[in-house]
């Protein structure tokens, strides 16, 4: 059951003695950041003081999903193949806080036969200082990986979405967001 999955991760948070904003802990001595030396070029800001920011090579450009369920306002960028994109994007949902939204996404991942099983992962994790539910998942036909954020502003009162979608030989897509996005420029 996914909703155990969250918990459980949660819960686990807890009992180390993480604070409620789970902003500060300490992942120990692995290094997420991204491999400078692996980036081509110079970097670029994207984003929106609505979305907020990450850094990207300047070699990605603004790109607009064809989808016409992306609301209003959404930022995307790729680097000219549909395998390498990044979104960020807020949703004005009341009463629903981001653990509901990750749940019900993360039931969507489990349904879509499309992913592979043993891939599907969700953990409880810090992006931009805050506490944010990542969902990721593996398509094995595109070698292509998904992972989605979903967190609760701080500043707002709107559902968060980040995204990383990248080919596996492009995984510093992935660090690049995690360890570049931010709420102001």
């Amino acid at each position: 059951c996914i909703a155990k999955k969250f918990e459980r991760t949660r819960d686990d948070m807890d009992a180390a003695g993480y604070d409620e904003d789970y902003g500060d802990e300490d992942y120990g001595d692995e290094d997420y950041g991204y491999d400078e030396d692996a980036v081509v070029g110079d970097m670029m800001t994207v984003g929106s003081d609505a979305v907020g920011y990450i850094d990207l090579p300047t070699n990605y450009f603004s790109w607009t999903e064809a989808d016409p369920g992306m609301p209003e306002g959404a930022v995307q960028y790729c680097d000219g193949t549909p395998y390498n994109i990044v979104t960020m994007v807020y949703y004005d949902m009341p009463g629903m806080k981001a653990y509901d939204f990750a749940q019900a996404m993360a039931a969507q991942f489990e349904s879509d036969t499309a992913i592979a099983e043993d891939s599907l992962e969700m953990a409880t994790v810090s992006l931009g200082g805050v506490e944010a539910y990542q969902i990721y998942g593996y398509y094995p036909a595109d070698d292509q990986w998904l992972v989605i954020w979903l967190f609760d502003s701080p500043y707002d009162d709107y559902i968060h979405y980040v995204s990383a979608e990248f080919l596996s030989d492009n995984m510093d897509l992935f660090s690049m967001v995690e360890n570049s996005y931010r709420f102001a420029e």
